[in-house]
């Protein structure tokens, strides 16, 4: 089974930049 992604959508605010840079810091495979 292949490993399961987090999807985040990125409006081009910060919040959203800031959400998907913490998930890639604690490892997740993020798309």
């Amino acid at each position: 089974m292949s490993t399961p992604r987090i999807m985040v959508g990125v409006s081009g605010g910060v919040d959203s930049s800031v959400a998907a840079w913490r998930l890639v810091q604690q490892g997740e495979p993020v798309a």
